[in-house]
C-alpha cells in the first residue's frame, strides 16, 4: 500500500469517528471539512517529510558510491545529468528498488547498482533489473551467501574469464570430518577444468539462495555436458546445482560488485 493510500484510510477513519461522536452531524456547514484538512495535513506532512528524508539518504548513498563528497554533490550531479534519460530512469527504478527492499544491507546493495549504471552511463537493461529484483528480496543471510557463490565463481574463472562453464558443486557433508561446503569449477568448451574454487562452507540457506539466483536469472540448473544428466548425487559426495554459462560472466562479475557492502558488513 502507498503512502497516499494510507493517508487517505487515515483520513477516511478519522471522518467515521467524527461522524460517530457528532462533530459533522448538526455542525455549521465546512466546519467537518476543515477538521478532516487539519486531520489531513497532520497527517500527510510527516509522510511527505518521511519520503524526503528517505530520497535525501538515497542520495547520500549513491554519492557515496560515485565519490561525491555528500548529498549536495550528489543533487548537483543529478541537476546536470537530469536531461539525460537513461540517468533519470536509473535513479528513478534505483530508487523504487531501494524503497521495496526490506533488509538495510540490500539497500547499499542497490545504491552500489544505481551508482554503477550511473557511472559507466549503462541503460537500465536486463542486467540491472535482474541484479535489482535479486537484491530486493535478499536479507542479509541471503546476501551473505550469494555474495560467497560470487566468490568462489570469480575465482573459479579467473583464468579464462568469459570464456568457461562454472558450475557449483554442494556437498552436504563428509560425515566425521566437515559439514556441508561447496565449490565452483571452471571448465572450457573441451570439458578440460580450468580453475577451481577452494571449498566454502555452505550455510543452511545455500540451496534455497542457489534457486533464488537461477529463478532470477543467474544461471540455470546443470543437466550435464550431454545429454543425459549428470549421474553426481551419490551419498557423501558432491551434486552440481547450477551452470553458469559463458553468457553469465558479465553478470556474475557485475553482481559481484553490487555486493561490496556484504563484504564490508562481513569484513
Amino acid at each position: 500500500m502507498s503512502q497516499e493510500d494510507k493517508a487517505k484510510l487515515i483520513v477516511d477513519a478519522a471522518e467515521i469517528a467524527l461522524v460517530t461522536t457528532g462533530a459533522i452531524v448538526g455542525g455549521p456547514p465546512g466546519a467537518a471539512l476543515g477538521v478532516l484538512g487539519v486531520l489531513a495535513n497532520k497527517m500527510v506532512s510527516p509522510l511527505q517529510r518521511f519520503r524526503r528524508r528517505r530520497e535525501h539518504r538515497f542520495l547520500e548513498r549513491v554519492s557515496h558510491f560515485l565519490e561525491a563528497d555528500d548529498a549536495e554533490g550528489a543533487a548537483q550531479f543529478v541537476a546536470e545529468h537530469a536531461a539525460d534519460e537513461q540517468f533519470s530512469d536509473a535513479l528513478d527504478r534505483g530508487y523504487e528498488k531501494m524503497r521495496r527492499a526490506f533488509d538495510p544491507l540490500a539497500e547499499e546493495c542497490i545504491c552500489v547498482l544505481v551508482a554503477d549504471h550511473i557511472r559507466s552511463g549503462a541503460v537500465t537493461d536486463r542486467r540491472f533489473v535482474r541484479a535489482g529484483n535479486l537484491l530486493e528480496v535478499s536479507d542479509k543471510a541471503d546476501l551473505t551467501t550469494i555474495n560467497s557463490i560470487c566468490e568462489a565463481y570469480v575465482a573459479a574463472t579467473r583464468i579464462n574469464g568469459a570464456g568457461v562453464l562454472g558450475i557449483v558443486f554442494h556437498c552436504r557433508g563428509v560425515p566425521n570430518k566437515r559439514g556441508p561446503f561447496f565449490f565452483v569449477v571452471a571448465y572450457e568448451r573441451s570439458k578440460v577444468i580450468t580453475g577451481i574454487s577452494e571449498n566454502l562452507d555452505a550455510p543452511a540457506n545455500f540451496e534455497r539462495v542457489v534457486l533464488q539466483m537461477e529463478s532470477h536469472g543467474f544461471g540455470e540448473t546443470f543437466r550435464g555436458f550431454g545429454e543425459s544428466p549428470p549421474d553426481d548425487r551419490k551419498e557423501g559426495g558432491p551434486s552440481s546445482l547450477l551452470e553458469l554459462r559463458p553468457s553469465d560472466h558479465a553478470a556474475m562479475l557485475s553482481l559481484y560488485r553490487y555486493l561490496a557492502p556484504v563484504r564490508g558488513a562481513t569484513s
